[in-house]
């Protein structure tokens, strides 16, 4: 009797699946999705990677995240100054191949009003933090982009830190929206 050994998955892979159960080979995967329709580029770049944070399922598990995925885009969208954006998630398509279709309406974005930073005390006219001021500081009648306020507030922190400004700290530290008069006032 002549007898070969014939392997086309490593034994090794075998005694894993064997222990945990699992098939060798992946199973055909449901395809999801995710259609942005409505705004730009970058803001769709934006609301794509909150909706990907979700694990979102096909069929009808999908359908009932529905509304999760709309308050994932809106968040997306007022972390880029669009607070009053019209959001429409609808799913297309069977439970084997589901497109969700969000379709947005931005409307007008709140625009960056008062965006001065005072600095006080010894680093008041530090080099180095005037640097960091020019280089993050919003500008007056830019829409609003949270992530801009935030990364100038940590810039500032590690500037201090760096350079030996180890009591440095924020009086104020405040983000003022006004959603009615599309306006937002930096107060630091």
């Amino acid at each position: 009797l002549a007898c070969r050994r014939v392997t086309s998955v490593p034994a090794a892979l075998l005694l894993v699946v064997a222990l945990v159960g699992i098939a060798p080979f992946p199973a055909q995967a449901d395809t999801l999705d995710i259609l942005i329709e409505g705004v730009d580029d970058a803001v769709e770049k934006n609301v794509e990677r909150h909706i990907e944070r979700m694990a979102i399922s096909t069929g009808a598990d999908g359908r009932r995240q529905l509304p999760l995925i709309r308050r994932s885009a809106r968040n997306a969208l007022e972390a880029l100054g669009y607070y009053e954006a019209d959001v429409r998630v609808t799913v297309e398509g069977d439970d084997d191949d589901a497109d969700i279709r969000v379709q947005i309406t931005p409307g007008e974005p709140v625009r960056w009003g008062d965006t001065a930073v005072k600095l006080d005390g010894a680093g008041a006219t530090d080099p180095l933090f005037l640097a960091v001021l020019t280089r993050l500081s919003p500008t007056a009648g830019n829409p609003l982009n949270h992530d801009q306020y935030e990364t100038l507030k940590k810039q500032l922190r590690l500037t201090a830190m760096n350079n030996g400004y180890f009591d440095a700290d924020f009086r104020r530290q405040r983000l003022l929206v006004d959603r009615a008069r599309h306006r937002a006032d930096l107060d630091m």
